[in-house]
């Protein structure tokens, strides 16, 4: 999986750079549902950073059967952690 992921880092990221984002529901969720989720946190970052970024994700189950998700996102920038956290 982390062969997976840097290989799209540097795909994608080339000289912006890319962010890696992890995470995991807290809850049991639909794939339907945890993908529109990511969709809508990708259409908000776009409309904050203000590029067309590109996205690659890989999904997994974790050992307690919670919905996993990696994500590459460039071109990368500056996003305060909080504003980050918060939404």
């Amino acid at each position: 999986m982390a062969y997976r992921i840097s290989r799209v880092i540097d795909s994608l990221g080339g000289k912006e750079g890319a962010a890696w984002f992890v995470g995991t529901w807290a809850k049991d969720v639909s794939k339907k549902s945890a993908v529109r989720t990511v969709g809508k946190m990708i259409k908000w970052l776009r409309k904050v950073s203000g590029h067309k970024l590109e996205y690659s994700s890989t999904w997994e189950v974790t050992r307690q059967g919670r919905l996993h998700v990696n994500l590459v996102i460039a071109p990368w920038s500056y996003i305060p952690q909080a504003l980050l956290s918060q939404k």
